[in-house]
């Protein structure tokens, strides 16, 4: 995993957007103060890879209170691949984490993310081919955790080293020969219950060939029972077809008889309407001549009336003219008289605007000066408020300068008194023996540099007091101003609505002349009537018209009446006319009906005797008829017996029969039974290989010499040759002295001997963790197809001293060309320059900063 770009927002000691971009770094000390954010840029990365910080919940957060959200971009390249993981975290919310692989496009990304945030964990990790507890074990040397590899117990350490040597591939392995085991396993066990059961069935060869001989019997004896009861059926239903012909004869004779009878009573009902109609046209033959005078009143009484409804329809249609005329008149009049009451309450509004408007005009001369003075007065505000931050900045420096200095002080007068303590003997300083004189001289150097950084301190003090006192009456000044600004604000915002008021009122009282004109001219015109001149003129036209039709609506009336008493007249006359056409075609009619009724009555005697016929020959047969229901269960039972007796003989012939495929099951399932336990053998060999004691155990033995023999390198140097260390992979229980255990334990040889890891403490522990740690970085970094590349070390050096640190970085140094990136973090000033680049953290108000020098 080689580092690309880090961008860091709301993380931590990161407030604002922070970026780093790692091109162009090889070796490089990522320095600055303690606190100023350093180990958070570490903290960034792991939190982005892994999930996994220094803190995982809300507190990763920035403490500033408009900060609500955490986030980190990393950008990698892992295999010759540029990945970006995206991870940030909102107070109160779930984590949400982003995984990207760069497009082949060059630019774009495309999308990894899984569904939820642990499967997207889970796949980077996949991806990188290790997790956290890997990845801080072989490539991040975090602060406070150098030993986070020699720290654990020797079954652990074993365990990480199989991760971080890509081991864990060879518990796949064995995984998959477990799987293939189990099934192979399971499928002999199938073979074997075959290869049982068909000899099983193979003993039972006798039984079955006498049980099927008995069921051949049985099943001829059922087959020929059933096609005896199946011949009587057969007849039965013969003789029951005839019978329902028979029936169904007399049935339809009975219906013929029905039909034929109903029939005769339809002509009867025919003749009988056709002798009643004939009675009816002789009774108004007989009222003729009255029937004809009625007539010819009637139509007399029609002429007159069509001549007053042409008048009635001239006199509707002038009347409903005036009526409409004079709505119109009025309407007109209601419209105006409406208008004129409008315009009379406006005039009197308008009266009370005007007097709103010269009250609003002295407001708005009275106060736009007043906003005018008090805009010029707060005009210097801004630049003020800008001057108090700047004071306030200057101040913060200040008094930080002043703690360094105490700190100065502080570390002068621990000198001074090592120094004195050491009175007589070599000078802790130079070395040298300290004489009278050698002691009064330094002593006195170190008080005069206290004394002049006490200086410098008071000099500060008293430009920090005036920067107070310019401070304070400055902050008067702006508070003032303030107060002012507020009064402005409130005049403003009166000016602003006494405005809007005016503009108002000013926009009511458009065109109030033109509208006290139009409301003399409504006045006047109501008070003479002199509107709707043309209307008023029709009017009377109309009237002289309606008096000119002479129309009397009392005769109109009348003949109506008198229609109406004649209404049925027209009416009889047609039906007269009606009947002297139809008298003689009727008279034919009912001489045809009643010969075809006599007729009808001798076929109906007919069916009556072929009826009787039928219903005897069926009552015949049906006295002959055997009991068909108990013939067909008979032939049911013996069908039953027959399929029950195939069924049996079916069964009976698939057991021999499957004699001979449990002949081939014992013959082929055999040879397949072997081969299922040898592999079976085979694939619990291949476990056992796979397993811890096996091949990684054996690649552990390789590759620890290798890194026994890096990490000697490092720590003899560190150590100027004083110490070794050796790696034993194996050991023995104290119960079972003759067993071989797998371990991963420490020895480390000294002046004083060799004792366990665990023995050793401080800066000397140190040098064996770095050295180790080191050593696993270096030999996977030289490893083909190394999935490490990159190698930090936060805080490596506090415990070390002078000597400790030069042999530390010299260290570094001398494994650079194994990593494409190395980073240290360190607070120390002196180690700064050792290194080709640096990026400096620094710690501001508005959160850590970071930048790279080259």
């Amino acid at each position: 995993m080689i580092p690309v770009r880090l961008a860091i927002s709301g993380f931590l000691s990161y407030q604002e957007p922070a970026e780093l971009d790692f091109t162009g770094i090889h070796v490089a000390c990522i320095s600055g103060r303690n606190g100023a954010g350093k180990s958070a840029m570490l903290d960034a990365i792991t939190w982005a890879l892994f999930g996994e910080a220094r803190k995982n919940d809300d507190s990763i957060i920035n403490d500033s209170e408009d900060i609500k959200t955490a986030k980190v971009d990393f950008e990698f390249i892992y295999e010759n691949t540029n990945y970006l993981v995206r991870r940030q975290k909102t107070k109160g919310k779930s984590v949400i984490a982003e995984f990207f692989i760069r497009g082949e496009d060059g630019e774009s990304w495309k999308p990894l993310t899984e569904k939820r945030a642990g499967d997207t964990n889970k796949r980077i990790c996949s991806t990188l081919h290790m997790d956290y507890k890997t990845f801080i074990n072989a490539s991040f040397f975090l602060q406070g955790k150098a030993d986070q590899f020699t720290g654990q117990n020797a079954a652990e350490r074993k365990k990480i080293l199989s991760t971080i040597l890509n081991l864990d591939v060879w518990e796949t392995y064995k995984a998959k020969a477990a799987e293939k085991r189990k099934l192979a396993e399971n499928n002999a066990l199938y073979i074997k219950g075959l290869i049982d059961e068909a000899e099983a069935e193979l003993k039972q060869e006798p039984v079955f060939q006498e049980a099927l001989k008995n069921a051949q019997i049985r099943a001829a004896e059922a087959e020929k029972a059933y096609r005896d009861a199946d011949e009587k059926w057969q007849m039965a239903k013969t003789n029951e077809a005839s019978l329902k012909a028979l029936q169904e004869n007399a049935e339809r004779k009975v219906q013929e008889e029905a039909r034929q009878e109903r029939s005769i009573r339809d002509q009867q009902n025919v003749l009988n309407i056709r002798t009643g109609e004939m009675k009816d046209l002789r009774l108004e033959l007989a009222n003729a001549e009255m029937i004809e005078n009625n007539y010819s009143r009637l139509m007399a009484v029609r002429g007159r009336l069509d001549q007053l409804s042409a008048a009635a329809a001239a006199f509707s249609r002038l009347e409903n003219e005036r009526i409409h005329l004079e709505s119109a008149i009025q309407n007109t009049e209601n419209r105006l008289r409406y208008e004129y009451s409008q315009l009379d309450r406006e005039k009197k509004d308008q009266e009370r605007l005007l007097q709103d408007r010269q009250r609003l005009d002295e407001i708005h001369k009275t106060l736009s000066p007043a906003v005018e003075q008090l805009t010029n007065a707060c005009s210097v505000l801004p630049a003020y408020r800008q001057e108090l931050i700047e004071i306030s900045n200057k101040g913060a420096e200040k008094k930080q300068i002043i703690k360094n200095l105490d700190e100065k002080v502080r570390e002068i007068n621990g000198k001074l008194e090592r120094f004195l303590a050491n009175s007589g003997g070599v000078c802790p300083t130079c070395g040298r023996e300290m004489d009278e004189e050698h002691c009064r001289t330094h002593s006195g150097e170190l008080r005069q540099e206290i004394e002049r950084i006490r200086g410098e301190q008071a000099s500060m003090e008293a430009d920090l007091t005036v920067e107070r006192k310019k401070y304070s009456a400055l902050k008067t000044q702006i508070q003032q101003l303030e107060a002012q600004e507020k009064e402005l604000n409130s005049r403003r915002l009166e000016l602003t609505k006494t405005v809007q008021q005016l503009s108002s009122i000013n926009e009511q009282l458009s065109g109030r002349e033109a509208r006290e004109k139009r409301l003399a001219e409504i006045g006047k015109a109501l008070d003479m009537n002199d509107f709707c001149p043309e209307e008023r003129a029709k009017l009377q036209t109309l009237k002289d018209e309606i008096t000119g039709l002479a129309y009397d609506r009392k005769e109109h009336e009348q003949l109506n009446a008198q229609k109406n008493s004649l209404a049925g007249a027209e009416q009889e006359h047609q039906k007269l006319i009606a009947a002297r056409s139809r008298i003689e075609p009727l008279e034919r009619e009912i001489a045809e009906k009643q010969k075809l009724l006599s007729e009808a009555q001798e076929q109906l005697q007919t069916l009556r005797d072929e009826r009787v016929r039928a219903q005897n020959d069926y009552q015949n047969l049906k006295s002959l008829m055997p009991d068909l229901k108990q013939i067909e269960n008979e032939r049911i039972r013996t069908n039953q017996l027959r399929d029950s007796a195939n069924k049996a003989l079916g069964q009976a012939e698939q057991r021999v029969k499957h004699l001979d495929d449990a002949r081939e099951t014992m013959k082929n399932r055999g040879e397949d039974y072997q081969e299922k336990l040898i592999e079976i053998r085979r694939c619990k060999d291949l476990e056992k290989a796979f397993g811890k004691d096996g091949i990684p155990a054996l690649l552990i033995e390789q590759a620890v010499p290798e890194i026994e023999e890096q990490a000697n390198e490092i720590l003899q140097q560190l150590s100027n040759g004083s110490m070794s260390l050796q790696l034993n992979t194996q050991g023995t229980y104290k119960s079972k002295k003759d067993e071989v255990k797998e371990t991963l334990d420490i020895l480390i040889s000294d002046p004083y001997g060799v004792r366990e890891y665990e023995m050793f403490s401080g800066g000397e522990a140190f040098r064996i963790n770095f050295s180790i740690r080191l050593a696993l970085s270096r030999i996977l970094a030289q490893r083909a197809g190394s999935r490490l590349q990159t190698l930090v070390i936060d805080e490596g050096f506090g415990s070390q001293d002078e000597e400790g640190r030069v042999r530390l970085a010299e260290a570094i140094t001398a494994v650079q060309d194994d990593f494409e990136k190395i980073l240290v973090i360190t607070h120390l000033p002196e180690l700064k320059e050792v290194f080709p680049a640096r990026i400096e953290v620094e710690k501001t108000l508005n959160g850590s900063h970071m930048e790279v020098i080259l």
